[in-house]
């Protein structure tokens, strides 16, 4: 059965403050240690990447503008497995960032 709409993806968004022009660094999970569940079936969470604003990339390192503010968006890729079972699955991933 194939849903009548697709769900819409969206990238989480964070917000970095501090000093003006400091530098921040930025922690993803690595490949194989994030997966969602519904209790029973599960799927892998990979290939985590960052976009701050201020470097316009894809980048695991940002830069705060002259008010001491940057953001940055990070997102994933969800892996599906064979026949997948319908759900609602939930889980939960940390995020680092370090401040310079």
């Amino acid at each position: 059965m194939l849903l009548a709409e697709a769900p819409t993806a969206q990238n989480a968004i964070y917000s970095v403050s501090g000093s003006d022009a400091a530098t921040y660094a930025i922690s993803l999970p690595l490949n194989g240690t994030v997966s969602i569940s519904n209790g029973i079936e599960h799927m892998d969470i990979v290939d985590f990447i960052a976009h701050p604003v201020s470097t316009g990339t894809d980048a695991t390192v940002g830069l705060l503008n002259s008010a001491g503010k940057d953001s940055f968006t990070v997102g994933a890729t969800l892996k599906l497995g064979n026949n997948q079972a319908f759900g609602s699955y939930s889980g939960t991933f940390a995020i680092s960032v370090n401040y310079n």
